[in-house]
């Protein structure tokens, strides 16, 4: 009898030296998984602690730059009541916006500093007009309003105004004016929009100047232009200019008995 033998003889050799191989690999993924687990426990574990507000507590706040205007009791209180968590899980977002909510406060960098520590940048609104009655305007051309103005501050900003929305491009009109006019010696202290989109100004000796809606490039230059020539020896005696003509100006002047400054006058 012709014994047939499989072609593959080796299959049941291979599958003895292949078991305890596949033994060692078990037990080292249990090994691995193990350690995997523990790792992740303790991570979970140092997470948790750190979240403890008793861990790693912030201990000390630094303000840097000089306050002016900004209340420091204040910017302490803000700064207290939303210092939650400690070092790793205070709310910084939490705690920049409370500071910018206080007047004066122009914008305002925290960041913590190791081991305990919160650094508080706070960088001040700087006025540059009077916006209206109660309102100031910032180098931006922003309008923000502190609860109380300083007189001294008031005395020394030029009043601007127009309609809301407005205050960027009355700014920008003023520095315009501001810087044409000085070069004449004329020194104007208020600009004024209305809602109509129509131009006036004040100069310091209360003389009112009207330019009117549009051209208002044009209609300065030509202010400019005739200044010289045929106002600037009458300023005392003008009251009122008015440039919303073509290619002119109309003059009114101050009652013969005043003169731009109050006083009498022989003229």
């Amino acid at each position: 009898m012709v014994r047939w033998r499989s072609s593959k003889p080796a299959a049941t050799p291979r599958a003895r030296v292949q078991r305890p191989w596949r033994v060692r690999l078990a037990l080292r993924d249990w090994l691995e998984l193990g350690v995997a687990l523990v790792f992740v426990a303790g991570v979970a574990v140092g997470v948790h602690a750190l979240r403890d507000p008793q861990v790693l507590p912030v201990q000390t706040v630094r303000v840097d730059g000089p306050l002016v205007h900004v209340d420091p009791a204040r910017l302490q209180a803000a700064l207290l009541s939303g210092l939650r968590g400690n070092f790793f899980t205070v709310d910084l977002e939490g705690l920049e916006r409370a500071v910018t909510a206080l007047p004066w406060v122009a914008r305002v960098q925290i960041r913590r500093e190791w081991p305990l520590a919160l650094r508080v940048r706070v960088e001040e609104q700087v006025a540059v007009a009077r916006w209206g009655v109660d309102g100031l305007l910032n180098a931006q051309g922003q309008v923000f309003e502190p609860p109380h103005l300083d007189p001294d501050l008031v005395r020394r900003l030029p009043v601007l105004y127009g309609p809301q929305g407005q205050s960027g491009r009355v700014l920008r009109a003023w520095r315009s004016l501001s810087r044409a006019m000085r070069p004449m010696g004329l020194e104007p202290v208020a600009l004024y929009l209305d809602e109509r989109r129509s131009w006036r100004t004040w100069l310091k000796d209360r003389t009112e100047v009207v330019l009117g809606r549009g051209s208002f490039d044009r209609r300065l230059q030509r202010l400019l232009w005739a200044w010289p020539r045929a106002l600037a020896a009458q300023q005392g005696r003008i009251e009122r200019l008015d440039l919303r003509y073509t290619n002119g100006l109309a003059v009114r002047w101050r009652p013969a008995e005043t003169e731009a400054g109050g006083r009498k006058t022989d003229a």
